[in-house]
Formats: structure tokens, C-alpha cells, sequence
């Protein structure tokens, strides 16, 4: 599961539905919906936002508030909120720090020019894999260059998926293993 903000709301988007083009304007990715809203819930307890304005808490009923005032969330109430509900707090400025906090967990560009390959060694170094990734996509594991490029080059289907993503963005981070650039692999005649 993954969030994008629209309209300064945040909106719960299954990973496999958004189009690769188009993940680095997402923030997660998330176990679940649920995992999700909680993650939501504790940067507005955290950070005095509204959860009414984000969606996550539903107004009063109307016969209870009057016609001319907004009803105020429950943190505001509780002066947890600094009062985007009933606009004390600017939209504007609320919708700056919401997307502020979430930046941190913004899904980045996929930092490459091309489909790349991990080169995984065994210990002996007498065997190695080639993990091969386009976009945070994983399309497949080969024991050559030749056969990397050629995956790369193909039609192999390119579907975002969480786990996948956590991996080899921990990888990537961590520089455990040699990437290999499929763009500067000649595919042997």
C-alpha cells in the first residue's frame, strides 16, 4: 500500500495499481491500508495535524453543529490540533507540513539511467547470480551478463512490490553487493 497526496489529502493507493512513471510522487510502502493509516494517525498525534482534514476522522453529525461553524475534531478539543478543521490553522500550511512528514518516506526516482544488476557472490567466489532490476522491479535472477542484458532488454513484465523494493533499496543503501549498469553491457553476438 502506498500514499499520494491529493488535493492535500492523503490517499491509500494498492502498490501494484500505480504505474511506474509515477511512484516517485508516493510515500511508503506500507503493509497494509491499516498500516497506512496508523503510520498517518501518529504524525498528526505527533505533530498537532487534523485528522479530520486528512480524512481520518469523520465530522459531527450535522443536527449537533451549527450551520455557520465547523464542528472541531476531537484533538482540537483536546488542544492536540492546531485547528486546520475549523480554520484556525491555514489549509495551505497544514497541507506543507503534512507533506513535509511525509517526505521522509517518499518512494525516490529509481536512481539509475537503466535496468541494473546485482552481482551476488558466493564466498568461494565460484558462483555468482545476477539479480536484475528496472524501475524497483525485480525481473529476474541469471548467472551471466549476456543473460542479464538480455532479461533487461525484454518484455519481462515490470510490476512494483513493496518487499522487493525494501530489499534492494536496503542494498543499494548499504553497497553490500556490486551493481552492475545493464545500459554499458555489450549482449554478446
Amino acid at each position: 500500500m502506498l500514499l499520494r497526496l491529493d488535493a492535500d489529502r492523503p490517499k491509500f493507493v494498492p502498490a501494484g495499481m500505480v504505474a511506474l512513471d509515477e511512484l516517485a510522487a508516493h510515500h511508503g510502502p506500507f503493509a497494509s491500508r491499516a498500516s497506512a493509516r496508523t503510520h498517518l494517525v501518529e504524525l498528526a498525534r505527533e505533530n498537532a495535524l487534523c485528522l479530520k482534514t486528512l480524512g481520518l476522522e469523520r465530522g459531527a453529525k450535522k443536527a449537533l453543529v451549527a450551520a455557520s461553524a465547523p464542528a472541531p475534531c476531537f484533538a482540537y478539543q483536546l488542544r492536540r490540533c492546531l485547528g486546520a478543521c475549523i480554520g484556525d490553522e491555514d489549509a495551505s500550511a497544514h497541507a506543507q507540513r503534512l507533506a513535509a512528514l511525509l517526505e521522509p518516506i517518499r518512494i525516490p526516482p529509481w536512481p539509475f539511467d537503466g535496468p541494473l544488476a546485482l552481482v551476488e557472490r558466493r564466498g568461494d567466489g565460484l558462483h555468482e547470480d545476477l539479480h536484475v532490476f528496472d524501475r524497483w522491479c525485480w525481473l529476474g535472477s541469471v548467472r551471466t551478463a549476456d543473460a542479464a542484458q538480455a532479461l533487461a532488454q525484454s518484455d519481462a513484465p515490470r510490476r512494483f512490490e513493496a518487499d522487493v523494493y525494501r530489499i534492494v533499496r536496503s542494498t543499494l543503501d548499504s553497497g553490500r553487493l556490486e551493481v552492475l549498469s545493464l545500459d554499458a553491457v555489450p549482449v554478446a553476438a
